[in-house]
């Protein structure tokens, strides 16, 4: 779910606007974040010096692409229960999630630059875009004949680790560990809940099944919550 920090100063100046029993309120602020995130989805393969300047960002920390992923998700499906309350007619929960959105932005943002800012089809810099696109390639040089063992030697395209067998690149516990408790502290940063982190972990490349991972966070609490400064409440 994004974040329209660029012009939240004038946001908080402002009353908040007048529910609307049909959600017409909710469904425009919902199709304004999906468009962003898919926007954001098509950002994901600009190199950082190109995403600085595709819009005009507020400052903040570049979202990873599976926060991206997670947020269309849970936008989606947030459009679907609203289109569903509405049908039936569910004037409150509608009134009721407006509102929560209202004070989320009044009340709820904290200081941080976590966040997946809102872009628009309006602000995209599209030349940034096609100077990516029409950068020309470098010119290759003339291939040289390879020795016997070039397909062992270390090269831009291929290097030494690609041509060890797949038992030698598979991380041990230690580093599997490590992965985990990584990730626990990324999404315990962004406002995920303990009970969370082990079906969001276990969803991401290379990690264990959610079980593992549960028990490795279990084994690894006490220090998780103390680098990410939880205090036993």
């Amino acid at each position: 779910m994004t974040a329209d920090r660029s012009n939240g100063a004038s946001r908080r100046a402002h009353a908040p606007p007048a529910a609307t029993a049909d959600g017409e309120q909710l469904r425009l602020l919902l199709a304004r974040w999906r468009q962003s995130l898919e926007l954001h989805a098509r950002y994901v393969g600009l190199d950082d010096a190109h995403y600085q300047h595709v819009q005009p960002w507020p400052k903040h920390e570049r979202p990873a692409r599976w926060i991206i992923d997670l947020a269309r998700e849970r936008a989606a499906s947030l459009s679907r229960i609203v289109e569903q309350r509405a049908a039936e007619g569910d004037r409150a929960f509608l009134e009721a999630l407006e509102m929560m959105g209202f004070l989320a932005n009044l009340a709820g943002l904290q200081g941080n630059e976590r966040f997946i800012p809102l872009a628009s089809v309006e602000n995209e810099r599209r030349e940034v875009l096609t100077a990516r696109t029409r950068r020309p390639k470098r010119a290759e040089p003339p291939k040289r004949a390879e020795p016997a063992r070039a397909a062992e030697e270390p090269t831009r395209e291929m290097p030494r680790v690609a041509a060890r067998p797949a038992a030698a690149r598979r991380a041990s516990p230690e580093e599997i560990d490590a992965r985990i408790v990584d990730d626990a502290l990324r999404l315990l940063g962004w406002g995920r809940q303990w009970h969370e982190l082990g079906d969001l972990i276990a969803r991401l490349a290379e990690r264990p099944a959610a079980a593992e991972v549960r028990r490795i966070l279990r084994e690894h609490r006490a220090s998780i919550e103390r680098r990410a400064g939880i205090t036993a409440g």
